[in-house]
């Protein structure tokens, strides 16, 4: 597989950026990234080709994902590829205090912390890595002493799983 071959295409990239949110039919791709049901399905059949995203029918539905395999491999060459916005801190000021001044960060104060409530606008639950490690702390405990990379990954139900848990007597 020729990866950058494949994610050489704009509508690919668009497409797998969406599957890294939920599982998609084929429709609403097409109308999220605005281009006709043919020419999604042309760029799924390339996807599928080089093993990137799984699809199944549903009736007459095609319901697409990344496949489990790839999630990560695809998340890191965009976090690679993709251009870093740049935030300005004092030496001694804490990421909480960082964030609060970046737009399009929404932070919510919580009994325990604080969380980060969307990023651009998108809602859920959000982890984020400094350096490539998560933190042992919370945004407001941790004091900025350096140049730092911030990677944020929003964390998305698993859809279609349900579990019960019987206990033993």
């Amino acid at each position: 597989m020729d990866l950058f071959r494949v994610l050489g295409n704009e509508n690919r990239r668009k497409i797998l950026k969406l599957l890294f949110e939920r599982e998609m039919h084929l429709n609403e791709i097409a109308r999220k990234i605005g281009v006709s049901v043919p020419v999604v399905f042309k760029h799924v059949k390339v996807l599928e080709k080089n093993g990137l995203v799984e699809r199944r029918r549903v009736g007459s539905t095609h319901l697409l994902k990344i496949k489990e395999a790839y999630l990560e491999t695809i998340r890191k060459l965009f976090t690679a590829v993709e251009k870093a916005y740049v935030i300005r801190a004092n030496k001694g000021e804490t990421l909480l205090s960082a964030f609060r001044e970046t737009p399009g960060i929404e932070i919510r104060k919580e009994p325990n912390g604080y969380l980060i409530e969307s990023i651009d606008g998108k809602k859920g639950y959000f982890l984020f890595e400094i350096n490539g490690r998560i933190p042992r702390k919370s945004m407001e405990k941790i004091v900025l002493k350096e140049d730092s990379e911030i990677s944020f990954y929003r964390l998305t139900p698993v859809l279609g799983k349900r579990f019960v848990i019987n206990i033993e007597k």
